[in-house]
């Protein structure tokens, strides 16, 4: 049996924009859910909404491409930037995700057959 012991990434190309993104581990993903999950009088609160967003951060380490705002200032890769098309351009975002996700999937499908 071979175990994946790294982090699993992939470049992705959605609108002439390269983004390599990585694969959410579940360790990762009940840190964030954790940091957005609280407990107020026995009921216990989750911001999805954050937790959408801090999935979203994570996943993309980087892009190249043109990405610049209305007046045509380049957005460098931060969590500023990130914040900003997840706020501003949905679409752009979930197809950024669907993308990732995919290329992912496709990697684990041809190393399971290649085992």
């Amino acid at each position: 049996m071979k175990i994946r012991t790294g982090e699993t990434t992939a470049n992705v190309t959605v609108e002439d924009i390269v983004v390599s993104g990585r694969q959410m581990t579940p360790s990762k993903f009940q840190k964030i859910t954790n940091r957005h999950t609280r407990t107020i009088r026995g009921v216990e609160k989750v911001d999805t909404d954050a937790i959408a967003f801090d999935i979203f951060d994570y996943k993309i380490v980087s892009w190249e491409g043109d990405i610049t705002d209305l007046a045509g200032k380049e957005l460098a890769c931060t969590t500023e930037s990130k914040k900003l098309i997840w706020e501003y351009d949905q679409q752009f975002a979930a197809d950024i995700l669907t993308a990732i996700d995919e290329a992912l999937q496709r990697r684990e499908d041809i190393a399971e057959k290649n085992s």
